[in-house]
């Protein structure tokens, strides 16, 4: 299987109980990208870490 082939062994053994090609993909997507939940938690928190970013005195924008 084409899926399998490409996985660590950690990522084969969480998908080896699966029966089909479907339910492999969910999990691997829930196990890389998170739930519906943590995706949008993960949205808010670099949201707001973008709001708080200000420059420092003196800092250039040159670098």
């Amino acid at each position: 299987n084409i899926i399998t082939s490409a996985l660590s062994i950690d990522e084969f053994f969480r998908i080896s109980q699966c029966k089909s090609a479907k339910e492999v993909w969910d999990t691997l997507q829930v196990t890389h990208e998170g739930t519906s939940d943590v995706k949008r938690s993960r949205k808010h928190t670099l949201i707001r870490e973008y709001e708080l970013l200000r420059m420092n005195h003196g800092e250039s924008m040159l670098g």
